[in-house]
């Protein structure tokens, strides 16, 4: 009944477990770009520590929601806050553009809000690959934005609710290339100092090096690293972004 990518486990302060999937349903072309519903879905389950249904969740322990109505929806995180709300991070479609963004529901399971952002109105491709959340609560997205050749780092920032943050580069997000080519950032870490080390992809015209970027906790690109904040390694190896030809599984979120 549908296409299963990107399980995802988040372990609740009330020792309960929260899992989410995201599923395409059988009855819509998931393929036709004229279909505005593709029927892409987030579906989560909550489950007790002895692994048992939490029946208070959705009503049965189950359910399946569709933020923004769109086409390709994908969750990369989830964050519990502390008044039992949860947040579920990714990239969200829509009518007229997909995005990276945040939904969140209460406890029960409801839908209460939904946020995101955009680098325009369409015509660029946005993917959220890698979350996470900051000591300070704040919750950092990272992956790629643009088409082609011309795709680049991408990252934006989140408050505690899930709204943007825009104290935080331009409007919340940030966009910028490590190469002349096709960049991917895969994954984002946060070092003692408060600044954000993105590892990822870049296409030198051949291959894929390793890319390298850092940023500062405004959201500006840090030129102590390496003069520009960027950096590549050549991989002679490393013939296709998929980090399944490296590891042997794939990356939640790479689609």
């Amino acid at each position: 009944y549908g296409d299963h990518r990107d399980l995802h486990l988040s372990i609740r302060r009330q020792r309960q477990m929260c899992i989410r999937d995201s599923v395409s349903t059988h009855h819509h072309n998931n393929h036709d770009p004229n279909d505005i519903n593709h029927g892409h879905q987030l579906r989560t389950i909550r489950l007790h520590e002895d692994g048992t249904l939490d029946r208070t969740y959705f009503g049965d322990g189950t359910g399946a929601f569709n933020p923004f109505g769109g086409a390709e929806e994908g969750i990369v995180e989830i964050v519990p806050t502390n008044n039992g709300d949860i947040l579920f991070l990714g990239t969200f479609g829509g009518n007229a553009y997909e995005s990276f963004g945040a939904a969140r529901t209460n406890n029960l399971g409801q839908q209460e809000e939904e946020f995101r952002t955009s680098w325009d109105d369409g015509t660029n491709a946005e993917r959220a690959r890698r979350g996470i959340q900051l000591p300070d609560g704040k919750i950092i997205l990272v992956g790629q934005v643009g088409n082609g050749a011309e795709r680049d780092f991408a990252i934006t920032r989140h408050l505690k609710d899930g709204s943007i943050d825009n104290s935080f580069g331009d409007q919340g997000k940030l966009r910028f290339p490590v190469s002349n080519a096709e960049d991917i950032a895969w994954d984002v870490h946060v070092q003692k100092d408060g600044k954000l080390l993105l590892t990822g992809s870049s296409h030198n015209g051949q291959n894929w090096d390793l890319a390298v970027a850092r940023v500062n906790y405004d959201g500006t690109l840090d030129t102590s690293f390496n003069g520009t904040g960027t950096t590549t390694i050549p991989c002679l190896l490393y013939t296709s972004p998929s980090p399944r030809d490296q590891r042997g599984s794939r990356v939640p979120g790479y689609g």
